[in-house]
């Protein structure tokens, strides 16, 4: 799940969860300009070598402290969007780090 993570639309959902938070001020003294820059310098520091060549990815990295933080918050607005516009119950939807499953009708998986 981690590096299936659209990061953009993420950071995203962070900045917008940032700005709602009254409290924030109580917690930090960056502001969220800052705490916004800081997270994209981080993620843009994807990249790897592999045989001899250096590649930048367009993922999350992976063992990145944050990257975790940042797919549950995007893992959470997904599952509440899906759940809110499906044609059909959702009636449970499981997620632990990196594994989801959902129950649904008989041969209404696809149209979902």
């Amino acid at each position: 799940m981690y590096p299936s993570t659209p990061i953009d639309k993420a950071l995203e959902l962070v900045e917008r969860l940032l700005n709602e938070n009254e409290d924030l001020g109580e917690t930090t003294t960056m502001s969220v300009t800052s705490i916004m820059e800081l997270l994209k310098w981080m993620f843009d520091l994807t990249y790897c070598e592999y045989g001899g060549s250096h590649f930048v990815l367009d993922s999350g990295p992976i063992g990145l402290g944050a990257t975790g933080e940042i797919a549950i918050i995007y893992m959470e607005d997904f599952q509440l969007r899906a759940m809110e516009t499906s044609p059909y119950p959702l009636n449970e939807w499981f997620w632990y780090v990196d594994d989801s499953e959902t129950k649904c009708k008989e041969g209404k998986a696809q149209e979902i």
